[in-house]
């Protein structure tokens, strides 16, 4: 899963809206919108800590794949 599917998932399960999140971080919503459908490959550390803050998450977190088991 991409981090701008992380991102979304976890706004929409704190109930945020993209201007609601937005508001939050102060980042533009057209900076969020950006991030959660992936046009920023790369986005900035500082942003992905605003997010993480008001998503009560951390960058880890929005960053993480989940493990997949090892075939044996």
């Amino acid at each position: 899963m991409a981090v701008g599917d992380r991102i979304r998932l976890a706004r929409k399960e704190a109930g945020l809206t993209q201007e609601g999140l937005a508001r939050r971080t102060g980042l533009t919503l057209k900076a969020v919108g950006e991030l959660e459908r992936g046009d920023v490959q790369d986005p900035h550390v500082s942003s992905l800590r605003e997010i993480a803050r008001a998503l009560d998450t951390t960058v880890g977190e929005l960053l993480e794949e989940p493990a997949v088991p090892l075939a044996s």
